[in-house]
């Protein structure tokens, strides 16, 4: 059973930081299902797969080329995984009357975590409201501005709505 006691009001610009938690899609499809005039709203899927920073030396030696390999492969995996969470979040979207050009979707390799990815995006769009899975709380304590800090940083204000999905 999923426990959300009131749906906040996300305003008409939503940004949706995926996770790739057991059960979040379906805690984010249970939530999209409560949130009215969805078919008005405009939401952006947000993804962070960082860049895989590393270097050698410049040997051709086959354990290097195995390495490489194995990087390369890692990065593809998790590029493949982000796209298709944001297609199934995409489909949940749609489904429940979202038209698909209410739906963007962006994936960042630019930052090194899920919190600058995020807070980065938030600067550079005018979103109203955050779509975000509980086990986030460093996220969560920013966008409420639990942290002694944020009292000094410039953060935007908006409604965010904390998805509860089962392991």
């Amino acid at each position: 059973m999923y426990r959300q006691m009131k749906t906040p009001q996300l305003g008409r610009s939503v940004l949706v930081i995926m996770d790739g938690a057991p059960g979040y899609l379906e805690a984010f499809r249970v939530s999209i299902s409560r949130i009215p005039e969805i078919s008005r709203k405009f939401f952006t899927l947000f993804c962070c797969c960082p860049t895989y920073y590393w270097e050698h030396g410049g040997a051709d030696s086959p354990g290097v080329l195995q390495e490489i390999e194995a990087v390369w492969a890692a990065k593809e995996s998790e590029s493949d995984h982000a796209r298709h969470c944001l297609d199934q979040a995409r489909a949940i979207l749609h489904n429940a009357g979202v038209p698909d050009s209410h739906i963007l979707s962006k994936i960042s390799a630019k930052k090194d975590s899920l919190m600058a990815a995020t807070m980065s995006e938030l600067g550079q769009s005018q979103y109203s409201g955050v779509i975000i899975s509980r086990y986030r709380h460093d996220i969560i304590n920013r966008l409420h501005r639990k942290g002694i800090t944020d009292v000094f940083r410039s953060l935007p204000k908006v409604e965010v709505l904390t998805l509860a999905p089962r392991n």
